[in-house]
């Protein structure tokens, strides 16, 4: 008898940076699978997601360096300050 697979259970915190300070983050093809993404409170940090979105949310981050791969949706980008994004989105 075949096994049967189960999905990977979806954990918040698995869609999402917050408060992280001189890091370099990434999320590689097949992490995100296009559901949302947030980040927020970032500060000296580089940000690299290489699998394609929803939306992404940027809040409150400051001298951050983001490299985001495709969007379907929106990019929203708050409160932040001296930092440089690189994205593709519809």
């Amino acid at each position: 008898m075949a096994s049967i697979k189960t999905k990977k259970k979806l954990k918040r915190e698995d869609f999402m940076f917050v408060s992280k300070t001189g890091e370099t983050l990434t999320k590689k093809p097949g992490d995100i699978n296009g559901i949302d993404f947030k980040i927020k409170d970032l500060h000296d940090c580089v940000v690299y997601l290489f699998d394609h979105t929803a939306q992404v949310q940027i809040d409150k981050c400051t001298n951050t360096k983001f490299f985001i791969g495709p969007i379907k949706g929106s990019i929203f980008v708050r409160d932040c300050k001296d930092c440089e994004i690189s994205v593709a989105c519809s």
